[in-house]
């Protein structure tokens, strides 16, 4: 029996709100990127220690509170979004929208994001 691979192209067009949502995300995965791979490099230059994923994880503690994006300037803390979650489930709520589980909520908005994805044709 043959295996048939297929495959799929998607090109997104964001609106601005989704664009730089896009690249605050991105930019935060990469400083964090960057910052951990410096942290093992120097590791190995002075100590001949590699650092695997477990000792970067366990330096991503809940005691970070912030975080200053260098690419970007913005500072960011955990409270702060938490509170902003927070108050965005509780107009849900008080406009009749009722709870969403966080799983549900994240089907939503991907679910809003499909409407800015188009099948890119050849």
């Amino acid at each position: 029996m043959k295996t048939i691979f297929k495959s799929f192209k998607f090109r997104i067009y964001p609106n601005k709100e989704q664009e730089v949502l896009l690249a605050k995300h991105f930019g935060a995965c990469r400083f964090v990127f960057n910052h951990y791979l410096n942290k093992r490099k120097e590791s190995y230059l002075h100590d001949k220690k590699s650092l695997n994923y477990y000792d970067n994880a366990n330096d991503l503690t809940l005691s970070n509170r912030e975080c200053e994006c260098l690419s970007c300037g913005e500072r960011h803390d955990r409270d702060f979004n938490a509170s902003k979650n927070i108050l965005k489930q509780g107009f849900k709520i008080l406009s009749g929208s009722g709870t969403e589980s966080d799983t549900k909520q994240k089907q939503v908005e991907a679910l809003s994001l499909d409407e800015s994805m188009k099948p890119e044709t050849h």
